[in-house]
């Protein structure tokens, strides 16, 4: 007996897929249509499912195959895990565009129920599992197994550094492109153009096709406010003859509008409104409001969604995170809500959680405390529509920063109150506690009191999240908040109970400890913990050399600076500065020597 499973995709034809109730597994008919073939690629959303239950059991190779074609990366990755289980014969089955396509939908964020460690991690074994199946190495995956690290912290790029130079070696300047374009990408993500530039010059002294290079090293200084230079780069290119397209002019229009230029917006405005595809427009409109909007112009972010909408142009949520963030000034939250809510009943539509953010803002700025915190609670619900089921739930920064200014020398009764009236699930409680306190502790004043005050939540009998587990990063915050109390002692104490009971966090909490040292001035203490993380095989971070830096003498910063070159660890000039401003003083290079020994074989290779 069969049941059929039928798929919509775009173009509205159907793709039919057979189960057989033997073993419940789904079985693909593979119909001979060229519709079929080109299912892979069909991002279409699926618009009908019977018998959901059958095919997630039988042969995982079935499972692995027809979870990716109805997009469920979840049941995706459970499969290919089970897969690798059964043994390298079953692995080697795998045919390799389902490798592909399993790394794609993990680097297009689709895992929300991983962490971006986790994920990154396994997009590495699922590599290194392909690789043993004897099959020639494969550019494309290497590329997406580095764009899977974009979802990691800025903290552990070094370990991507390490996985380009591997990947890298043996290949051939044209083999090589695609990845590091992808760690170009990556860099320009992390908002580290000094680093973008230099991997560039490499890359410019080896005969590529640089047209994708240039664009994401433009996108590099735009995105990091860095946006004259971005201009600079542009104009150097036209007079140079190179053709650019509507790519360039998005990303400068991007660049200027987060500055609120409105004058030179504009111009970038007008050039992707007069030429260019319809999906670009839609951005360029977006980012033109968002101008508007820094500078407190509602009626001209309005204008242009009215423009926009007689063009019949589809309004996204980033649009209306713009025209909402332009009632700020004015405190007009009654317009803010209208347009919070304007498409509430389309059912393809969900606020998006910098909407959420901007809601919250004006709301606190026209002293609605408690509108806020419910639209936090408004925010949990639709995070759980939004997400596929499993995902970890987490509170964006855009959402946690007004929230952390509303706590300022506020009683913890307020926090408490506003968590009850709310009506915020207590299961949420501990999630939301640990990223207010890493909030409050990261924030120019470090806000210790704030923070140890949430700390305490969990273990008061009064709690708001009393009984409630306790985030990793909450710990860490505690342990930074004791540090800048000048009390060790109650940093060690956390530093102590976490390694004694935790599997995993071993190496941010040690981390943290070095962190904690240094901003007492405990400077050998600090240094000794730094060596026994190398001696046991864990990358120093970024964090780590600001920290050793802060408290070393001028001959002990030489010996990290050597350090931090053989390591290779990103430094973003904002984030970090003095370890950004010692390596240029001292003219080391941003990127790890091995990277850069075997970036000039390439260019002597040609």
């Amino acid at each position: 007996m069969f049941k059929t499973i039928v798929l919509r995709s775009r173009n509205a034809q159907n793709h039919l897929f057979k189960i057989t109730n033997k073993k419940g597994a789904l079985r693909n008919t593979r119909l001979a249509t060229e519709t079929n073939i080109n299912l892979i690629n069909d991002p279409s959303p699926i618009t009908h499912i019977q018998s959901e239950k059958d095919w997630l059991a039988g042969n995982p190779l079935y499972t692995l195959e027809n979870s990716l074609q109805l997009d469920k990366t979840r049941e995706s990755l459970s499969a290919y895990r089970q897969i690798r289980a059964n043994g390298n014969e079953m692995v080697n089955q795998i045919d390799s565009k389902f490798f592909l396509l399993l790394l794609s939908k993990m680097a297009q964020g689709h895992c929300g129920f991983l962490s971006g460690a986790s994920l990154f991690k396994e997009a590495i074994a699922i590599r290194e599992d392909y690789l043993k199946t004897n099959r020639p190495p494969n550019v494309e995956m290497d590329a997406l197994v580095i764009k899977c690290a974009r979802f990691n912290s800025l903290e552990y790029v070094a370990n991507v550094f390490d996985l380009v130079n591997n990947m890298l070696t043996g290949k051939s300047p044209t083999e090589c492109l695609p990845i590091l374009n992808a760690l170009l990408e990556l860099i320009t993500q992390y908002q580290a153009p000094d680093v973008a530039k230099e991997l560039f010059d490499y890359m410019a002294s080896i005969k590529f096709d640089h047209k994708e290079s240039f664009l994401l090293l433009l996108k590099a200084y735009s995105h990091s406010n860095r946006v004259q230079e971005a201009e600079s780069l542009y104009n150097r290119l036209i007079d140079g003859g190179f053709r650019v397209d509507h790519n360039y002019h998005l990303a400068l229009l991007e660049g200027f509008a987060s500055n609120g230029d409105i004058v030179k917006s504009t111009k970038y405005f007008d050039k992707i409104l007069s030429s260019d595809p319809v999906n670009v427009q839609v951005a360029a409109f977006a980012a033109m409001i968002k101008s508007y909007a820094s500078r407190g112009l509602p009626g001209d972010a309005e204008r242009l969604y009215r423009e926009m909408r007689r063009k019949e142009l589809s309004a996204t949520a980033s649009v209306y995170e713009g025209l909402i963030a332009a009632q700020f000034l004015g405190k007009d939250l009654t317009k803010a809500t209208r347009w919070f809510y304007k498409k509430e009943n389309v059912q393809s539509f969900h606020p998006s959680m910098g909407m959420y953010g901007e809601l919250i803002k004006i709301q606190l700025h026209a002293s609605e405390p408690l509108k806020a915190w419910k639209t936090l609670k408004e925010s949990i619900d639709s995070f759980r529509k939004l997400k596929s089921h499993g995902s970890k739930f987490y509170v964006p920064s855009q959402i946690s920063r007004p929230l952390v200014t509303d706590l300022k020398d506020k009683h913890i009764d307020y926090l408490r109150d506003h968590l009850t009236f709310a009506d915020i699930p207590t299961k949420y409680r501990g999630v939301i506690l640990g990223k207010l306190m890493s909030t409050a502790v990261e924030r120019e004043d470090k806000d210790a009191k704030m923070t140890l005050e949430l700390y305490n939540e969990f273990t008061d009998a009064n709690g708001c999240a009393f009984g409630e587990q306790v985030p990793l990063s909450a710990h860490w915050s505690a342990m930074i908040a004791h540090a800048v109390n000048k009390n060790i002692d109650g940093s060690k104490e956390i530093y102590d109970a976490i390694i004694g009971t935790s599997v995993s966090g071993e190496t941010d909490t040690m981390i943290k400890l070095v962190q904690c040292y240094s901003l007492v001035g405990k400077k050998v203490e600090a240094f000794e913990l730094y060596e026994n993380m190398k001696s046991n095989g864990l990358k120093p971070t970024v964090n780590v050399f600001e920290s050793l830096l802060s408290i070393s003498t001028p001959e002990e910063q030489l010996s990290l600076l050597k350090d931090i070159h053989e390591t290779g660890v990103l430094v973003n000039s904002i984030e970090y500065p003095m370890v950004f401003n010692l390596l240029k003083e001292h003219k080391h290079g941003l990127l790890p020597k091995a990277l850069v020994s075997n970036l000039k074989r390439l260019s002597k290779s040609e």
